[in-house]
């Protein structure tokens, strides 16, 4: 039984139900930058004197700091799509999972139809090349036959499962 969730966000204070997208996306953003946050709590600036390329962590105030990063509650959904986060998770589209769930569900059965449908030596070969990853060569050598005509055997065998499965 699926529970009924309510997402929702403070902002200002104020309670505001949004879809499970927004809020995932909302959240997701605020994460990212609290990390950067995390990492970056002092500014870096760039040596005057030295060795190249030397940076050293910023003894300002950052409340002056001409860098100083915005707060998170500052932070806009279209600031961060002028930044290039568009908040889209492709893995949030439920429908669409469980349509391409279900059809490859679909082409995994006709496969394994298709498959027990071959003669006992055809599945023997599918099965050294593709599930064992043996080489043709090595099959070839293996069935005491040549290379070429395992590879049309090969072929033969592709062209049958593609008939059916299509």
């Amino acid at each position: 039984m699926a529970e009924n969730k309510e997402f929702y966000l403070v902002i200002k204070g104020e309670k505001i139900i949004v879809s499970e997208e927004v809020y995932r996306a909302y959240k997701s953003s605020d994460r990212a930058e609290r990390k950067r946050k995390q990492r970056m709590w002092r500014c870096r600036i760039k040596r005057e004197k030295g060795i190249n390329n030397q940076w050293k962590r910023c003894q300002g105030n950052c409340e002056e700091c001409q860098f100083k990063q915005q707060k998170m509650s500052d932070v806009s959904l279209d600031a961060l799509k002028e930044e290039g986060f568009d908040g889209v998770d492709e893995s949030l589209d439920v429908e669409a999972n469980f349509i391409a769930r279900e059809e490859r569900k679909e082409m995994y059965q006709k496969l394994k139809q298709a498959i027990s449908s071959l003669k006992p030596v055809q599945r023997e070969i599918i099965k050294m090349i593709y599930v064992e990853g043996k080489s043709q060569k090595e099959v070839a050598k293996e069935l005491g036959i040549a290379e070429s005509t395992l590879s049309e055997r090969v072929k033969l065998i592709i062209s049958k499962l593609k008939e059916k499965i299509l």
